[in-house]
C-alpha cells in the first residue's frame, strides 16, 4: 500500500476534529486508550498527516495527539501558548513531547516555557538552535529567510517537493521513491506552499529572535529524554554531541539513514520509542 492509499484509509478511521484556541480554529486528531499517557507530536511542517505510521503504532498503548499548526501563527512563542491551551482544553495535565526536525527544536522551547506540562521528551533527527549547522543560517538570516520565502512563493509543487527531498541521506532508490510518494501525497492534501512558508517563518523566529534553550531550563527532564539520531543527518556528529550535552542522562540511539529516515524507517524509530516509554513507565 502506498502512502496515498494509507492516508485515505487513515482519514476515514481518524477524522480531524476542530477546537477553538486563542480565537483560532485548530485541527487535531486524538486517538488511543483514554487512561494512557498522551504523546504530543510536533514536526517541522505542522501537518498531522506526517504522523500516520506513528499514530497507528503508538495508539495501541498511548493516546496520540497530532495537529495542524494554525496558519496564522508565525512565531514559536505564540505556537507554544496555543499548544499549552490545547492541552488544557483537552484535559491533558502532562504530555510526552515527540519532536522531529524543527519540531524537535520547538519541543525544547515548549519544555523550557511549560515544564509542568512535559512528562518526557523524544527528539528525532533534530539539534539545538545554536548548533553549527543552524549557526550558518543564523549568520546570513537577513537575506537567507526572505529569499527562501520568495523561492517558495514562486515554486511549483514538484519543485517544492524536490526542495524538501534535499534532506535525503544514504537512502536506497526504493526508499527515495517512498519518500517522494510521501511528500507528493502531503503536497496534494494540504496547502504545502503555505506550510513551507510557515515553517520558514517559525525557523527564523526560533533561530534568530529567541535565545538558545539552556541545559538548566531542561534539567528537570533528567533521565527522561530519548534522542534518536540518524547516522547520515543534516546535523553532523558535533551538532549531535551538542544536543546530547543539553540534557542530563539522555538515552541516545543512532538509526541508519538520513534526515528523512523518520519516514522510511519509521518502524525502527517507533520500536525505540516504545522501548523507552516502557522503561520510563
Amino acid at each position: 500500500m502506498n502512502f496515498s492509499e494509507k492516508l485515505k484509509a487513515f482519514n476515514t478511521t481518524h477524522p480531524k476534529k476542530e477546537i477553538m484556541v486563542q480565537g483560532r480554529t485548530l485541527h487535531y486528531r486524538l486517538s488511543g486508550p483514554a487512561a494512557r499517557p498522551v504523546i504530543l507530536c510536533l514536526n517541522e511542517f505542522g501537518i498531522s498527516e506526517l504522523w500516520v505510521d506513528y499514530t497507528l503504532a503508538l495508539e495501541k498503548s498511548f493516546r496520540v495527539l497530532t495537529l495542524d499548526y494554525p496558519p496564522e501563527i508565525q512565531t514559536s512563542d505564540v505556537l507554544c501558548v496555543a499548544l499549552h491551551e490545547l492541552l488544557g482544553q483537552l484535559g491533558v495535565d502532562q504530555a510526552i513531547l515527540l519532536g522531529a526536525g524543527d519540531g524537535g527544536v520547538l519541543a525544547q522551547r515548549y519544555g523550557e516555557a511549560y515544564p509542568g506540562d512535559v512528562q518526557a521528551l523524544v527528539l528525532m533527527a533534530t539539534a539545538t538552535a545554536d548548533c553549527a549547522y543552524l549557526e550558518k543560517l543564523r549568520r546570513r538570516a537577513k537575506t537567507y529567510f526572505p529569499i527562501l520565502r520568495r523561492k517558495i512563493s514562486l515554486m511549483k509543487p514538484a519543485k517544492l517537493i524536490e526542495l524538501t527531498a534535499q534532506a535525503l541521506g544514504d537512502e536506497t532508490p526504493g526508499e527515495r521513491a517512498q519518500i517522494e510518494d510521501f511528500l507528493a501525497t502531503v503536497a496534494e492534501t494540504s496547502d504545502y506552499k503555505a506550510r513551507l512558508t510557515q515553517t520558514a517563518r517559525l525557523a527564523e523566529d526560533m533561530l534568530v529572535r529567541r535565545p538558545p534553550v539552556t541545559s538548566q531550563a531542561l534539567g528537570y527532564l533528567s533521565g527522561r529524554v530519548l534522542l534518536l539520531l540518524p547516522e547520515v543527518d543534516l546535523f553532523d556528529v558535533s551538532d549531535q554531541k551538542r544536543l546530547e550535552a543539553l540534557f542530563d542522562r539522555p538515552v541516545i540511539q543512532r538509526i541508519a539513514g538520513g534526515h528523512l529516515s523518520t519516514i522510511v524507517k519509521a518502524e525502527a524509530y517507533i520500536e525505540s520509542i516504545e522501548n523507552f516509554l516502557k522503561e520510563l513507565n
